[in-house]
């Protein structure tokens, strides 16, 4: 084939080329404006226009917190309660209570977060002891100071846990086991360790030595047939 022809050839596909992107690019850009507008669209000075919101479905979000208020514990409890109310209700004064906060504190401080703010840790012992001492559910503890129940339960943990990594071989020990068996020994006890409070146990006692089965409080432990 003839240089000329070929190069005749090679012009006349490359025109028909050039036609066929001419009208895909035409078919394309009508189909962009008329058919499927962009969702974006260029303003005159560059800016970009917001696109179009969709409409509210008119349903109401759920809230994630409820509102709730601890002003029994913060202006009641900490502030006008005596020695004797704390007592009864925590089992302990209010002096005892703030150093078994400070005792505690290393292990239950918190730190706010960007959601909500920490439980106080004072706030935290206050629940873990009222739960302890009240045959209270969760759910009255909850309101009683202004948390969910599930707080009650995961600030009941966290309470007694640091209490047994802290406080246990701190408050509950024996210093000298040989002394106390000694001091035992010297009462009539041999062998013995310790003991826990006392027990009433009704028996049959003999008549003639009734005065041995009276315990400390006076009560006679003689159970008849």
């Amino acid at each position: 084939m003839e240089p000329e022809l070929t190069l005749h050839l090679l012009v006349h596909f490359l025109d028909l080329l050039l036609q066929a992107c001419q009208q895909w690019l035409e078919a394309a850009w009508h189909h962009l404006v008329h058919v499927n507008p962009l969702p974006l669209r260029l303003a005159a000075l560059g800016a970009v226009e917001e696109p179009r919101r969709r409409p509210s479905t008119g349903v109401p979000r759920r809230i994630w917190r409820l509102d709730t208020s601890s002003d029994w514990w913060d202006c009641i409890v900490l502030e006008r309660w005596e020695d004797q109310q704390w007592t009864q209700n925590f089992r302990m004064r209010r002096d005892t209570f703030l150093e078994l906060c400070e005792w505690l504190a290393p292990a239950l401080r918190r730190r706010d977060t960007r959601m909500r703010p920490a439980i106080p840790l004072q706030k935290q012992v206050a629940i873990a002891l009222w739960k302890l001492s009240t045959p209270d559910s969760y759910r009255s503890v909850g309101n009683q100071f202004g948390v969910g129940r599930s707080t009650v339960g995961a600030v009941l943990m966290q309470v007694v846990k640091a209490i047994n990594r802290v406080l246990l071989r701190r408050v509950v020990r024996l210093a000298d086991p040989d002394a106390v068996i000694r001091g035992f020994g010297a009462l009539g006890f041999p062998n013995c360790g310790g003991a826990i409070d006392g027990t009433h146990i009704p028996i049959r006692a003999s008549e003639h030595q009734a005065s041995w089965y009276i315990n400390r409080k006076g009560s006679s432990l003689n159970h008849s047939p």
